[in-house]
């Protein structure tokens, strides 16, 4: 925290609750950091819509998006590396609506497309190589809890120890850390990804 100055603040307090959400977790694909590959953050804030979208993961905010485009009539291809996209969702429907889908496939890299225009997903799918070209690519493969600035060198050991597990807070029945009286909820102490579940927790 830090004061209209600037300056550092230090608040005391008995408890502290920590919720401070997730990011999108992007996997390490050649290209990803091209003008146009956007995470769902990035496609939220985007102005207009990309003409062609491609959308690598077909889990819940991948299948959202690509409900959203096809509805409006804009092509989706959507690249999961399952051997199917989200239960429940109906694949003949997104398809009458433009819906490409493609899984048990892996994404080898993104470049930018042979006409200089747009951009190209190069991926594998049942030992056959593609090469799909759209206006812009969507990263949808989940989200991880995000924890930067919690922890600083000058935390007590305690707080530098605290109980993680694969990147998530750790707490127990009540939501208390493994450090008396921090408590975590939400998408940093991992569990359903959902506001409504956060609020309950809270």
């Amino acid at each position: 925290v830090r004061s209209e100055s600037g300056e550092p603040v230090l608040l005391e307090t008995d408890h502290i609750l920590i919720a401070t959400g997730s990011v999108p977790a992007c996997p390490p694909i050649p290209g990803a950091d091209l003008p146009g590959v956007v995470t769902s953050d990035g496609l939220l804030d985007k102005q207009d819509m990309f003409g062609h979208l491609i959308i690598i993961g077909g889990g819940v905010i991948g299948m959202e998006f690509a409900s959203i485009y096809s509805s409006l009539g804009h092509p989706v291809t959507v690249i999961e590396a399952l051997d199917r996209i989200l239960p429940g969702m109906d694949k003949m429907i997104l398809k009458k609506r433009g819906t490409d889908i493609h899984t048990g496939a892996r994404v080898e890299e993104i470049l930018r497309a042979g006409d200089g225009r747009g951009l190209a997903c190069r991926f594998v799918e049942k030992d056959k190589a593609w090469e799909v070209t759209a206006d812009g690519i969507l990263i949808a493969t989940g989200r991880r809890a995000y924890t930067g600035g919690l922890i600083s060198e000058e935390s007590s050991q305690d707080i530098k120890d605290m109980a993680m597990e694969r990147g998530r807070i750790v707490t127990d029945g009540n939501h208390e850390t493994s450090v008396p009286g921090i408590y975590a909820i939400g998408d940093v102490a991992g569990g359903i990804q959902l506001a409504h579940a956060a609020t309950a927790q809270g």
